[in-house]
């Protein structure tokens, strides 16, 4: 990611989170895991975003967690635990890029799309 990504304090994350989510609910995601040993792969692709939470309270205390698709097969979940690092950068394109370092994981970049625009009346 380039200057222009947006480093989010650790402070800050549990609100981010929330608003974040209000702001991007329903945009298509593509989850991908960045690792040296296994190579880049995506965890999910071309799945509505539901959300994004810190978990505040029991085992998964500071862990954040996405939340892709709206049900069965066409849904899941990521836990991160041990999250180090918080970044967001929007392309030229408007595609909206999450960067999530963490311990003993590989790094996740979560990709929003936001709806296309539907063409004016003419």
């Amino acid at each position: 990611m380039d200057n222009q990504t947006q480093t989010v304090d650790r402070s800050d994350w549990a609100s981010f989170a929330e608003d974040f989510s209000k702001q991007h609910a329903g945009e298509t995601a593509t989850l991908e895991m960045l690792g040296s040993d296994m190579g880049d792969q995506y965890a999910a692709e071309n799945l509505p975003f539901v959300g994004m939470t810190l978990e505040s309270k029991g085992s998964d205390a500071g862990s954040l967690v996405l939340m892709l698709g709206t049900e069965g097969e066409d849904s899941m979940e990521r836990f991160i635990a041990g999250p180090k690092s918080l970044q967001v950068h929007v392309t030229p394109e408007g595609e909206t890029v999450v960067q999530i370092e963490a311990e003993d994981e590989p790094t996740l970049l979560l990709h929003l799309t936001p709806p296309a625009a539907l063409p004016a009346p003419q």
